[in-house]
């Protein structure tokens, strides 16, 4: 929530400051504290995202191995959200590659956890799509293998994310 407002602020600072600068008398002033403004607040963006990355290290990336079938299938339903809420941040292929190798997990609740938020994902923009273009291109086949699934509700939800 804080990455997202934070680049909210940013988004304003910057049409504020592209606005201040089309005017045929553009306030030096205003635009020199705009620009300080949005330098700041990409700093602290900056910031955040650095936190994410260690947090997600230090937690996630031993967490989705976990023993426990139910924590990694809370994994990849988190992963999946945070995708979606963030796509300029998760969806590259540091993060997607969580979801890809777990598709192949021996527990049925993870393979449906992971289906489940790519089919979110796919379905939430076009924009989404465009930035998984690697990982469609490397993991579709999995997906389409899928279908044959041992398990029912898995089989279906590949259906379901094709």
């Amino acid at each position: 929530a804080i990455a997202k407002a934070k680049a909210e602020t940013r988004d304003t600072k910057q049409r504020q400051l592209d606005a201040e600068s089309r005017k045929k008398r553009p306030n030096a002033a205003m635009t020199r504290a705009l620009a300080e403004s949005l330098s700041e607040t990409q700093t602290r963006i900056r910031g955040a995202e650095r936190m994410i990355a260690d947090a997600f290290t230090k937690i996630f990336t031993h967490r989705f191995r976990d023993v426990d079938a139910n924590v990694r299938a809370q994994c990849m339903q988190s992963i999946g959200e945070w995708m979606r809420s963030h796509p300029l941040f998760f969806l590259s292929d540091v993060y997607l590659k969580y979801l890809g190798w777990s598709l192949s997990d021996k527990d049925p609740r993870v393979r449906r956890a992971v289906l489940a938020a790519l089919r979110a994902l796919y379905a939430a923009s076009a924009e989404n799509l465009a930035l998984m273009d690697t990982f469609n291109a490397r993991f579709q086949p999995r997906i389409a293998e899928m279908i044959h699934d041992v398990d029912a509700s898995v089989a279906v939800e590949a259906i379901g994310t094709l």
